[in-house]
């Protein structure tokens, strides 16, 4: 059953992701901007590590972090 879980939160990950650099990609395309689709799909994933890391060290101040990893 962990199994499943996993592959549901990652798919849960890939559709986050998916959907963001779709969104980034009209978002650059409203404001007129001659963006090439491998720079919007890096700065998707650029913020998206960062947004990553910032909720990772949030959640490592708890004082059972171990709760958030099951």
């Amino acid at each position: 059953m962990q199994t499943l879980g996993n592959i549901l939160l990652v798919g849960a990950g890939g559709f986050v992701g998916s959907a963001a650099r779709y969104s980034v990609s009209l978002l650059v395309k409203g404001i007129g901007w001659e963006w090439k689709w491998p720079l919007v799909t890096f700065l998707v994933n650029l913020l998206g590590s960062l947004l990553i890391g910032i909720l990772w060290a949030k959640a490592m101040q708890v004082p059972e972090p171990r709760i958030l990893l099951t």
